[in-house]
């Protein structure tokens, strides 16, 4: 907007804003740069007469508010935007602005605006708490104060966060109720989150408007559009035949116009001109000079929903190429050549004055103005260094673009206006291209290289008989394609690794534990021959004592032979157990 601004202030530009909802106040344009180019002023409740209007604005101040936006801390940009809002309201009407957090702090109570300043100076103690927005303590604050005012408009605007709204249930109940009792609700959401839908419920329940202000530096032209529109200060409804002055360049030619159905609310500056007026004599069609160029304002729309007469009307064409031609720059061409550069931080401007002979001229009537990035301007005075040669400065310190004109009155009374100019991409100190050759031939010493002259002795063979170079990608590839098998096996082939390792380890544990000595074999083998013989020689006992016959004696012959294998008794008996065991 502020380049918008400079261009037609300081190049002689055209500006024409045509109306409709999203234009002029309705289209929250109100204390703009734009705004203050066009021929009509959007504060309208300070001249005229309207219903007598009471809004309480409750912005969420918690601590998300206290993060900077631009420089800005957001809790500041929403403490502005209520500003604005009070400066648009006529000393009649009523305001308030609090904080909601874990409480609710009026920073400024309910009060009539007789004292604008008074109260400004209130919204400015507006900061930041601790928690988040509680929406239904908010709403029943909002429907306790409003049902107080006994004014015909009472609207409520709630900024909250739209990621964070807490204590949600029973706030739609309250904005029906407020709407029942004809108190409008309407709800700016700041950022983009997973509350943004209910909030966008919320302002249907309340009869208002839903905003979404994905940056706090929106919130301004928010809150001054919802003000005038729900206060219904911003368009005027009902069909009307515009009235025409005389001598309007515009309406050379037309001698009637179609009605119109509606139009946005302005009021006129000293010193525009006004070609067209409503039925209730607010401006319809204004012009004026705004620095070197001139801007327009037709404040009812060109499409066929205000002006539907008009759209099909035979001077429909007529009537608005007259208009832009209107303020289109009268010449791009004078008899200036200008030429600008930047020289260490600052524009050095020459001028060289001649005529179509070759004459020098004088200079002295001309004006040069320099607009900065930043959207500023300031006029550059230039002096004579040579016959119909001029030469100036200005500073240059910013990054961006500058655009210098240079203006030349004509015999009808406008200015032939050319312009020209430069940018600065990025600050003088980093545009060195030499290379640093001390640094880089001292990294060649230290690194034990050398430095090279042409590009070509980069790709030089070695000249070290004893040095050798060998290409390792065909060893790596090798690898890659042996371990490729195994990659694909581990990935295809399911072995019960747990298994064989519980199987392992038993293995191992039975091969560490040590094997039985001999004696201790026989020892164990000597104690479990005496534990069977003892119960057979008390049954013998006992058999000799009943039948004291005489035993028969058993030949050699018959007993068992002992086998000649080359073992131990002790060894024998060890094996006639294994195989018992077997």
């Amino acid at each position: 907007m502020k380049l918008i601004q400079s261009a037609t202030r300081d190049s002689g530009v055209g500006l024409a804003m045509v109306g409709g909802e999203d234009s002029f106040l309705p289209g929250g344009w109100y204390g703009t740069p734009v705004a203050e180019a066009l021929p009509v002023d959007m504060n309208v409740r300070q001249r005229k007469s309207f219903p007598s209007t009471s809004i309480l604005i409750m912005a969420d101040a918690s601590g998300s508010m206290g993060m900077p936006e631009d420089g800005v801390m957001k809790i500041r940009l929403a403490a502005n935007a209520a500003e604005q809002t009070v400066n648009m309201m006529s000393p009649m009407d009523r305001a308030a602005v609090a904080g909601s957090t874990d409480g609710i702090e009026f920073v400024a109570p309910m009060q009539k605006l007789t004292d604008k300043p008074a109260v400004i100076a209130q919204i400015r103690k507006l900061n930041v708490g601790g928690g988040g927005i509680y929406i239904r303590p908010s709403m029943e604050k909002a429907e306790e104060v409003l049902s107080k005012e006994a004014t015909k408009v009472r609207h409520f605007i709630l900024l909250a966060d739209g990621g964070d709204s807490d204590e949600q249930e029973g706030a739609l109940a309250i904005a029906l109720r407020m709407l029942s009792n004809k108190i409008t609700t309407t709800v700016v959401a700041i950022g983009d989150g997973k509350d943004v839908g209910f909030l966008k419920t919320l302002a249907a329940a309340g009869g208002g408007r839903y905003y979404l202000a994905k940056k706090a530096s929106q919130l301004p032209a928010i809150f001054t559009q919802d003000a005038s529109i729900m206060s219904r200060s911003a368009i005027e409804e009902g069909a009307f035949i515009p009235k025409m002055a005389l001598g309007e360049p515009i309406l050379r030619g037309i001698d009637a116009v179609p009605p119109l159905l509606a139009y946005c609310l302005t009021d006129t500056r000293p010193l525009s001109r006004v070609g067209m007026r409503t039925g209730k004599d607010d401006p319809l069609l204004a012009t004026w000079q705004y620095g070197l160029g001139s801007s327009l304002a037709f404040t009812s729309d060109a499409q066929a929903r205000w002006a539907s007469k008009w759209v099909g009307w035979d001077g429909f064409g007529a009537f608005w190429s007259q208009a832009v031609r209107e303020i289109l720059r009268r010449s791009t061409r004078n008899r200036y050549q200008v030429a600008v550069h930047n020289d260490g931080g600052k524009g050095v401007l020459d001028v060289k004055a001649f005529d179509s002979l070759g004459n020098p001229l004088t200079a002295t009537n001309a004006k040069v103005r320099v607009a900065g990035p930043d959207g500023n301007f300031s006029d550059v005075a230039i002096s004579q260094t040579a016959p119909g040669v001029y030469s100036g400065n200005f500073s240059a310190n910013d990054i961006g673009s500058y655009i210098v004109t240079v203006a030349e009155p004509d015999q009808s009374g406008g200015q032939r206006v050319s312009s020209t100019g430069f940018s600065v991409p990025y600050p003088p100190e980093y545009r060195t291209s030499r290379p640093n050759l001390p640094l880089l031939t001292e990294m060649s010493e230290v690194s034990g290289g050398m430095a090279l002259s042409k590009p070509e002795e980069a790709l030089r063979p070695i000249k070290d008989p004893g040095a050798s170079i060998s290409e390792l990608w065909p060893y790596c590839l090798l690898f890659a394609a042996l371990l490729l098998p195994l990659d694909i096996g581990t990935r295809r082939i399911a072995l019960p690794v747990g298994e064989m390792l519980a199987k392992g380890l038993a293995w191992l544990r039975l091969r560490r534990r040590p094997a039985p000595t001999a004696p201790a074999v026989v020892e164990r083998l000597q104690r479990a021959k005496e534990r069977v013989q003892a119960p057979a020689s008390n049954a013998a006992a006992r058999v000799v004592q009943a039948d004291p016959e005489p035993a028969v004696a058993v030949p050699k012959s018959a007993q068992a032979p002992v086998p000649d294998d080359g073992l131990t008794p002790a060894e024998r008996l060890l094996e006639a157990k294994r195989k018992r065991r077997g």
